[in-house]
């Protein structure tokens, strides 16, 4: 609990362990892992520290300073330096959420987040079906060892890969009713370049509808596709572009595309993107839904905003001017907060719900303020 409010970070990161593919990984699979001789992806040379980004390689990776919370910089090992000591541990993350008043954490990944998004130098997806499925069902596992030791505060969203819509529905599945997930998440941009509107999808969709648990969008810097042509390496480019034009793709295709129409009970979160985008991105594609009407038969009933409204949540950080704008378009029930722990590009670590509730009181009520940090991500991942 943070200045009387109770508060679920919607969406903050596991440090996966190098050693968790050669423990839960069948070892046949192996080569395709992120450590693997098969992956085009894989860390050829192995991070010092032994997680799944290095914290060594300051300028590259990450920041070599961030922000202290007191007007100061200090480096990442020593802001961490206590989570560090513990390996990224369970007990970790509940000091961290102790520390910051956080009651309940979804944990997303860090290198499983674009697990099986490997590109061929043809810039096609070269993994199969069947790896990425392993992959995924060793991550998953070592997930639901993670969070048993949570203390029922640490909730894990299971992943789940596009190439093979029928074998992610079956690990969607379990995840769910065996490992205890509180959600799923899928790139935004889909491995087999399928659109996800297309009824391809609708044996997955179909699942996660009935499951009743939100598939989350979530975007990678290092599986993008938009603008890597534009950008080459230039990261500030693609930084900036990779993880709010994705997701209003894959917002666009979900709600537009028909898929929570056919799907009304389907819950999806799109995160990590902040949530001003939504209100533009909303109207725009709204008007294009009328005008597009005018001259051939709509494709869904109503336009994409309604959808959105009735199905879908953003998470936006804690101090942007995103919220208001979100309020103001009618998005008020929609709305959640993450501070992307232990990621070092959150710069106000480990004080990010001090900006929220610096920036946030000026525009926002106390109940909308209730509903961003408890309400709305309440019912989003059913954690009461």
């Amino acid at each position: 609990m943070y200045n009387g409010y109770k508060v679920i970070d919607a969406d903050s990161h596991m440090m996966e362990p190098n050693e968790l593919w050669e423990k839960y990984l069948e070892p046949k699979y192996l080569p395709w892992s992120p450590i693997g001789n098969q992956n085009p992806g894989a860390l050829r040379n192995l991070p010092t520290d032994g997680f799944s980004f290095s914290i060594q390689r300051t300028g590259e990776t990450m920041p070599a300073y961030i922000y202290d919370g007191e007007g100061g910089l200090i480096t990442y090992q020593e802001a961490f330096k206590q989570y560090l000591d513990r390996g990224f541990d369970a007990k970790s993350f509940l000091m961290y959420m102790d520390q910051s008043g956080i009651d309940y954490m979804v944990l997303y990944p860090t290198q499983a987040l674009s697990l099986t998004a490997t590109i061929s130098g043809l810039g096609r997806k070269v993994m199969s079906p069947t790896v990425a499925a392993a992959l995924y069902k060793a991550y998953n596992n070592w997930v639901y060892d993670f969070c048993n030791d949570g203390e029922n505060r640490l909730f894990g969203a299971g992943g789940v890969d596009l190439r093979d819509a029928d074998a992610a529905a079956l690990e969607a599945r379990r995840c769910v009713k065996e490992l205890g997930m509180k959600a799923l998440y899928i790139l935004p941009q889909p491995a087999l370049g399928i659109p996800l509107h297309d009824p391809y999808y609708d044996v997955l969709w179909s699942e996660v509808a009935d499951l009743g648990v939100p598939m989350g969008i979530h975007g990678s810097q290092g599986a993008t596709t938009v603008g890597k042509d534009y950008w080459g390496l230039w990261r500030l480019g693609i930084a900036s572009t990779s993880f709010p034009m994705e997701e209003q793709m894959a917002c666009i295709s979900l709600t537009g595309g028909g898929v929570l129409e056919r799907f009304p009970d389907m819950k999806v979160v799109f995160l990590e993107s902040s949530a001003g985008w939504a209100p533009y991105w909303l109207w725009w594609c709204d008007d294009k839904w009328r005008q597009h009407g005018i001259v051939e038969e709509k494709e869904t009933k109503n336009p994409p905003s309604f959808y959105f409204k009735r199905q879908c949540w953003i998470s936006g950080e804690p101090d942007e001017p995103g919220f208001e704008y979100c309020v103001k378009f009618g998005l008020e029930d929609n709305l959640c907060t993450a501070t992307d722990f232990p990621h070092p590009e959150d710069v106000h670590f480990p004080h990010a719900l001090a900006e929220f509730f610096e920036e946030q009181p000026k525009v926002l009520t106390e109940e909308q303020m209730r509903k961003i940090l408890w309400d709305n991500p309440s019912k989003l991942y059913s954690i009461t």
